[in-house]
C-alpha cells in the first residue's frame, strides 16, 4: 500500500504497487444503490486479470451486465472489456483482462 490522494470532492483514490506494478483504485458513487469502480494499472505486464466478481453463481444478463448469486446484485461492464467468467471449486469468477494503453478498467456495482 503507498497511500491515497483525494480528489476535489476529497473522494479517495488508493494507490497499491506489488512486484513493481502500480496500481490506483477509486470508489465512487452518487447512488444509494450503485457503486463504479476505477482501476489504473501502470504499465500492465502481458495476461494480467482482474477479478470483478467470486461468487458461487455468475450469470450473463445482457446489455453487458453480469447478474451476481442469482441476481442478488449485478455489475455492469463497459462495452470495450472482454470478460471471461472461470468456473473454480467454490463457484465462479468473472475476471476481466488489463491490457496496455487500454485506460482505467471502470466497472459498475448494482445493488
Amino acid at each position: 500500500n503507498k497511500g491515497y490522494v483525494l480528489d476535489k470532492n476529497r473522494t479517495p483514490t488508493f494507490l497499491y504497487a506489488y512486484h513493481g506494478i502500480e496500481c490506483a483504485y477509486k470508489i465512487s458513487g452518487e447512488e444509494a444503490k450503485s457503486r463504479t469502480r476505477e482501476i489504473t494499472v501502470t504499465d500492465p505486464p502481458a495476461d494480467l486479470y482482474c477479478r470483478v466478481a467470486a461468487a458461487k453463481s455468475i450469470e450473463p444478463a445482457g446489455n453487458n451486465m453480469y447478474a451476481i448469486n442469482d441476481r442478488r446484485y449485478y455489475i455492469r461492464l463497459n462495452d470495450r472489456l472482454k470478460p471471461l467468467i472461470r468456473s473454480t471449486p467454490a463457484g465462479k469468477e468473472l475476471l476481466v483482462p488489463i491490457e496496455k494503453n487500454s485506460g482505467p478498467l471502470t466497472y459498475s456495482i448494482t445493488f
